[in-house]
């Protein structure tokens, strides 16, 4: 006996309708009919008035159909349930609730309906019902919670006597049923290796080298065992049926085969000898598996709710099974990003907890236990970790701050077995204090510690800025707030997965220098084409020459070009000239410099300039306009301007019209030797380099 299609319509989102899922056909007078199977709260539901068939191809004459009820006798007869030879809307095999008290096998040969047997036995919601046929006798045999209700039934004049299809049929009934398991009743069985459904294999590469296994019996010998992938909603083939085992033996069969990282699949071995016995899996997975630890900024990423639905290659592990997200969590937005751009399962699980320091997620910590149960639940392996804390650390000095996020990377790479290039750490950068007092040192030390970590260790990364998100109280982020981090993690993920692209972490101060009495900032714009600079920002920024035992603010602020902006100061200090930025916990979001990529909507922040920045006497930058002529029919097209050390100077969308395109107020030092180049996306007959000179 093998099951061929097992399922407890969990694993499929609300709304999914069952003509939808690989390999059922549905039948039905009209068309409402075709839709009236639809799943909805991990239950089968039927909403027409007219009979539904669904139908399933079981590869064998010997079938049967099991499900567990969920309608009862309501004083009248209700016809549907379990369903064998189910071959179109008028032929078919089912069963009448004639009675609280009995049941019937009734039965639909070209439209004409008959009883075949009725039964002393009540069925009752949460039962399980069966139907399974004898193929070679032609009979059915009804059961109810596992006892035969009576004898077999002849059923040689019903439906077709070659039909290899099974299913269910049914009526009005909301709900219908919520458990199902269909199979063939031969004496031969092939049985795969138990899985858990959605299941997640953490992949590095484009595939997994998975190893199929199982065991087989009955009075067939396999000469061949072959196995096939597909995917699993929309049974697209992925690996035809292939030889898997070439040499079964004893009962057991195995093989290793690559399979590629992507969406769920379903795997399926058979015979080579006898196709029709064969089983499959339930969903598996080969994607992504993703850690968050921290502390409550994290665990609210979670709770807090947001009304997008997570996809169904987006999965949440519970710490003992992967399950198909029945909340709407905040954290969704970001995961299906992830798994929209990369085209595969992604799984993710949490290790958070509320108002914990650093020290309690490392060995010996009191959360360090709950962390490793979890990895090795998970399979041990993750492609990605997520860091948001530190709140709970403002009063530990920088160096120690920075030393617990050394051991803490060093754990998680030990407890894998990973390198970090197969493993990047992402640091949530600290955010803000509503109502704290204002200048405290340890959360400008933290944030000061998450950088120089970062900026010095391979594979490390800040994530994402999170001072200038929307706050629900003193320390905590809205739902708005949340699902715009996520985004930009899912932007940060995606450029160190990819090797390339722009990150969430938003526009980056690279260098600062001075002439007269400016500073000028230059940035790496990381996506943005542009910088917004408020007039309130001079409130943001301190200039010293003491090491910050005093410090001066600027008078005012302006942006001259794309990646640059320039700090008027009463008068530059003599000495060792050094630059910082957003210190403090309780600052206004309002006075932040941002740049023009948006996540939910909202521009992502400069980074603060944490790691105090010596500023340099530089020459002036002179403004310039540059044309470009190079021909181009009008559109927008990504431009770029380098320097002879090909450093990018200007990277942007840029309209092009009658050929040509001008960059205007570009701030670049006298003498420098420009080159342009355009990419379009090879929708331009001729690309590259459109200009070159040196400006005056």
């Amino acid at each position: 006996m093998a099951s061929v299609f097992q399922t407890y319509f969990s694993e499929y989102p609300d709304g999914t309708l069952l003509k939808d899922v690989a390999g059922w056909t549905v039948y039905g007078q009209f068309s409402a009919n075709v839709n009236a199977a639809r799943i909805t709260g991990a239950q089968l539901v039927l909403d027409a008035t007219d009979g539904t068939v669904m139908s399933y191809n079981t590869s064998s004459t010997s079938m049967y159909s099991e499900v567990r009820m969920k309608y009862q006798f309501a004083g009248t007869n209700r016809d549907g349930g379990p369903a064998v030879r189910t071959e179109s809307s008028l032929d078919w095999v089912s069963i009448r609730l004639g009675g609280a008290s009995s049941v019937s096998i009734l039965s639909s040969n070209n439209g004409s309906r008959a009883i075949l047997a009725t039964y002393s036995v009540p069925v009752v919601i949460g039962d399980i019902v069966r139907l399974e046929v004898d193929g070679e006798n032609n009979t059915v045999e009804l059961f109810v919670n596992g006892v035969s209700a009576g004898s077999p039934v002849d059923i040689s004049s019903v439906s077709d006597n070659t039909s290899t299809n099974a299913g269910m049929y049914g009526k009005t009934s909301d709900p219908f049923i919520d458990d199902l398991d269909l199979g063939t009743t031969a004496s031969d069985l092939i049985t795969l290796a138990n899985e858990p459904s959605r299941k997640v294999y953490a992949t590095f590469g484009p595939t997994y080298n998975y190893t199929i296994s199982g065991t087989y019996e009955g009075v067939t010998t396999p000469t061949v065992i072959e196995y096939r992938v597909e995917e699993f909603v929309s049974g697209t083939v992925v690996t035809d049926w292939t030889t898997l085992d070439a040499a079964p033996t004893g009962g057991t069969f195995s093989g290793a085969v690559d399979i590629p990282r992507g969406p769920y699949y379903k795997i399926l071995v058979r015979y080579s000898n006898a196709t029709n016995i064969q089983s499959s899996s339930l969903r598996i997975g080969f994607g992504l598996v993703i850690e968050l630890a921290g502390q409550s900024n994290t665990d609210n990423i979670w709770n807090s709710t947001l009304t997008a639905t997570p996809i169904d290659d987006v999965v949440k592990f519970n710490g003992s099974e992967y399950q198909q997200p029945t909340d709407r969590g905040c954290i969704y937005a970001g995961l299906n990003a992830i798994s929209q751009s990369l085209g595969c399962v992604v799984a993710a699980y949490e290790t958070a907890v509320g108002a914990t320091a650093i020290e309690q997620h490392l060995i010996g910590g009191d959360n360090y236990a709950n962390r490793q149960a979890a990895l090795i639940a998970a399979g041990g392996k993750l492609n990605g970790f997520w860091w948001g804390q530190g709140e709970s650390n403002t009063g530990t000095t920088q160096a120690t701050y920075e030393t617990r996020l050394s051991e803490l990377r060093a754990d998680i790479l030990s407890r894998t077995g990973q390198t970090s290039d197969t493993l990047p750490m992402f640091i949530v950068q600290l955010g803000r204090n509503v109502g704290g007092s204002g200048s405290e040192s340890g959360w400008d030390g933290v944030r000061s510690a998450q950088t120089k970590y970062a900026n010095e260790t391979s594979d490390v990364y800040i994530s994402h800025q999170s001072m200038d998100l929307p706050m629900d109280d003193g320390l905590h982020r809205t739902s708005q707030g949340y699902v715009t981090e996520v985004l930009r993690f899912s932007d940060s993920f995606l450029a160190a997965f990819n090797g390339a692209g722009n990150s969430g972490r938003g526009p980056i101060p690279t260098s600062a220098t001075y002439s007269g009495s400016d500073v000028t900032i230059t940035h790496n714009l990381n996506g943005s084409t542009g910088l917004t600079v408020p007039a309130l920002a001079t409130s943001l920024y301190e200039l010293t020459n003491d090491d910050f035992s005093t410090t001066t603010n600027p008078t005012s602020i302006s942006y001259v070009a794309p990646d640059k902006i320039v700090l008027t100061f009463a008068s530059i200090p003599t000495g060792t000239v050094k630059l910082r930025s957003h210190q403090g916990q309780d600052l206004d979001e309002t006075t932040f410099p941002t740049g023009d990529e948006l996540h939910n909507s909202q521009a992502v922040m400069v980074e603060p300039i944490t790691i105090e920045t010596t500023v340099t006497e530089g020459v002036p930058p002179v403004t310039v306009d540059i044309t470009l002529d190079i021909g181009a029919p009008d559109g927008t097209y990504k431009t770029y301007l380098m320097d002879v050390d090909d450093n990018e100077v200007f990277s942007g969308n840029v309209a092009y019209s009658g050929g040509s395109a001008t960059i205007t107020g570009l701030s670049v030092a006298a003498g420098t030797l420009l080159r342009g180049y355009v990419d379009s996306g090879n929708t331009l007959e001729s690309e590259g380099c459109g200009i070159k000179g040196v400006t005056v």
